[in-house]
């Protein structure tokens, strides 16, 4: 079975599960057409660059596999084919396997500096790097997945931190309900969501968009100003000394649209 989650400008990352018994070999695929040329990157790595000068690069994760090159083939029309170059990441599996993929671009001002899988429970996480920001993207399959940084039980939750600070940029969650970092964003509901993103450009304000907003809690350190799918939302008056924090019950999706 395969997920995807497309970060659009940014990068896809690619969730291959295979449900199996026994000893079985596998191998994850992947077709260039003939202008691509790809190159190893260690045991787990490729980088491809295409005539005009874009780059890419694939990093696959799990199974204890490896790069292995192959020859392939597009067809453009009808009866005609035209060589082309391919790889795959083969190994072997004695049960249940997943494989995760990143597919990112690979040029001088969008490189990814570091992928790595980090200690996760209950489920997988994986850190990316860049200049000016990391990336946590947790894994998971409707349980608690908990890292150092970041509580999530969504399927799919993907966290920027600004490496100035280390502050919570932007979230995507996908198929959840609640998510806890640390104390500085806390989004929690009843009932599971199929998609919730977080944006929080500046330290006093931030907009939550869902696919519903029955009944969110939501705590946001710092916030001032928090706007809920395209609704800004009137923060209660809090003490001096707790003036950093937010805890705000949302109204039901009829009180919202007023």
């Amino acid at each position: 079975m395969r997920s995807i989650l497309f970060l659009k400008h940014d990068y896809w990352v690619i969730r291959d599960s295979i449900r199996t018994a026994g000893k079985h070999d596998y191998s994850l695929n992947f077709q260039f057409v003939p202008e691509i040329e790809p190159c190893f990157d260690g045991p787990s790595g490729i980088r491809a660059r295409g005539k005009d000068g874009s780059e890419f690069a694939l990093f696959t994760f799990g199974g204890q596999g490896k790069w292995l090159a192959r020859d392939g083939w597009v067809s453009e029309c009808y009866r005609e084919r035209t060589a082309a170059p391919g790889v795959s990441f083969a190994g072997k599996t004695d049960g249940n396997q997943e494989l995760v993929t990143f597919l990112t671009p690979d040029s001088p001002k969008d490189r990814i500096r570091w992928i790595r899988e980090t200690e996760a429970i209950g489920g997988r996480a994986f850190e990316l790097g860049r200049d000016d920001y990391l990336d946590l993207i947790m894994i998971g399959n409707g349980g608690l997945v908990q890292t150092e940084a970041v509580n999530s039980n969504f399927e799919w939750s993907w966290v920027r931190f600004d490496h100035r600070n280390s502050k919570i940029t932007e979230m995507v969650l996908l198929l959840g309900s609640r998510i806890d970092c640390q104390t500085k964003i806390r989004l929690e509901s009843p009932q599971t969501h199929a998609w919730v993103v977080l944006k929080h450009p500046s330290n006093d304000e931030c907009e939550v968009s869902a696919d519903s907003v029955d009944d969110f809690s939501v705590r946001i350190t710092g916030a001032k100003k928090i706007r809920f799918n395209g609704n800004e939302i009137g923060l209660p008056q809090v003490a001096d000394h707790d003036a950093s924090s937010v805890d705000l019950q949302l109204p039901f999706a009829t009180e919202m649209t007023r």
